[in-house]
């Protein structure tokens, strides 16, 4: 008869105090007499019986619903007649074995393995009749007090409610007059469906456990790759496997388990290396695209800011104030070159200078001259019959060199603060350039050509 079982406490809440490591582990197997399974064996194994009574591991309880015949004690017989009645390709029982959450106390861990028992039960019984169900055996175990889990062995015969002699229980069922024949098999059970069905049903009573007394609902019965996580599944490791580890010692198991390991971590840095490098593109994309931003406002702005502000530049002044806001200075021998330039206006020599200063400079013509700027910084660039700058990075004044060097047609003098001597030297050996280097001196009385 199906119905839901009696339960009670093994202790008091007072006596032991919740723990809040839950992990989901739950394996089904079924017993056919083809693999030399044996449905009595494993009742006298999960409940201690017989050659097992001196396991350790200590059985908190037993219950088992059974048809009438069968009650009690005498789930031994129904286990047993299963093994002796049933065909020689039949599947006489099946084991599921899961590890209840260490957060909840006994009581409530025996009260949960219970429902999950009967509604798992029920569920593959397939409706057969209002209150049909699968004859099952239930063994609660303390796990040496480390790992409380539960085994729960299931009939492979519904228990419609139809009465039944127990030789004739077995036998095949007869659907067109049910007394006559044995109980009906349940074809669900032989289907991934049950079992994707019995993994979800212990996640969801689980979960109202843990949630029932406070608990946050951390038990997740699918896949890591249906939950998009790249970690393998994990090998579970019992007593056995975790003493030889202890003795560095291998089975296959453990071989297996620390394969996946080595797997796995090679995998995570692999990721992270994806990660790393995908952050890398991302930044330089997204610096691209400010850069393209800052020249698109510069192009909008038509340099109308720019033009105000050079046109009351330092440089743009007398020599001695020039001198002062120049970090170097380049003195090209003929003259004539730049006047040409102020005659002609944006000519080659123009798109010369362009060329070896490199795109991050603009050209900008005021009533002072000719000018470099770059959205990216505020330092500048002259182009006059000398051409200065007050730059003092490697970038400004590099670009400064290799425009002097673009329109030079004899060694000019690089006039250089003692600041920048050393980038200035730097860059003219990036250029090659072998042009004289003369100190720059606020004060001295070397001659800084006019503006023509």
């Amino acid at each position: 008869m199906c119905r839901a079982a009696a339960r009670f406490s093994c202790g008091t809440v007072d006596e032991f105090k919740p723990l809040s490591l839950n992990m989901f582990h739950l394996h089904i197997s079924f017993l056919s007499k083809s693999r030399y399974g044996s449905a009595a064996k494993s009742l006298a194994y999960i409940a201690r019986l017989g050659p097992f009574k001196k396991n350790k591991d200590r059985v908190r309880e037993t219950i088992s619903v059974m048809p009438s015949w069968a009650e009690g004690k005498q789930a031994v017989k129904y286990w047993a007649l299963a093994d002796s009645k049933s065909r020689a390709n039949a599947r006489m029982a099946y084991i599921v074995v899961a590890a209840l959450p260490k957060a909840l106390m006994p009581w409530q861990q025996s009260q949960l393995a219970l429902e999950f028992a009967d509604e798992l039960s029920r569920l593959s019984a397939e409706g057969l009749t209002p209150h049909a169900c699968v004859p099952y055996s239930l063994a609660i175990h303390e796990g040496y007090g480390r790992n409380p889990h539960f085994h729960l062995l299931l009939s492979a015969s519904i228990d419609d409610q139809v009465k039944r002699l127990p030789d004739r229980w077995f036998r095949r069922y007869n659907r067109k007059n049910p007394s006559q024949g044995g109980s009906k098999r349940s074809r669900f059970m032989t289907r991934t469906p049950w079992l994707i069905e019995a993994r979800k049903l212990w996640a969801h009573l689980a979960n109202k456990a843990l949630t029932s007394v406070g608990l946050p609902a951390t038990l997740d019965h699918r896949s890591n790759a249906a939950r998009n996580i790249a970690a393998p599944p994990g090998v579970h490791l019992g007593p056995a496997a975790s003493y030889l580890i202890s003795q560095n010692r291998m089975s296959p198991k453990v071989a297996r388990s620390v394969a996946l390991k080595k797997k796995y971590d090679v995998m995570q840095h692999l990721l992270e290396s994806i990660d790393t490098r995908r952050q890398k593109v991302s930044w330089m994309e997204m610096e691209q695209a400010l850069q393209e931003e800052q020249r698109r406002k510069w192009s909008a702005s038509n340099q109308t800011e720019w033009v105000e502000i050079l046109d009351e530049h330092p440089l743009a002044m007398d020599a001695k104030v020039a001198r002062g806001a120049a970090s170097i200075v380049v003195l090209q021998s003929n003259a004539g070159i730049i006047q040409s330039m102020h005659r002609l206006g944006l000519d080659q020599r123009q798109a010369d200078v362009l060329s070896a200063v490199g795109t991050d400079w603009d050209w900008v013509q005021t009533q002072a001259g000719f000018w470099l700027v770059t959205p990216q910084s505020n330092e500048v660039i002259f182009l006059d019959v000398a051409v200065s700058t007050d730059a003092t990075t490697t970038v400004g004044i590099r670009a400064a060199l290799a425009a002097a060097q673009s329109r030079a047609d004899h060694d000019p003098v690089v006039w250089a603060k003692s600041s920048v001597l050393a980038v200035v030297a730097e860059g003219m050996a990036r250029l090659a350039l072998k042009w004289p280097i003369k100190v720059l001196r606020d004060g001295a009385k070397h001659p800084l050509p006019k503006s023509s």
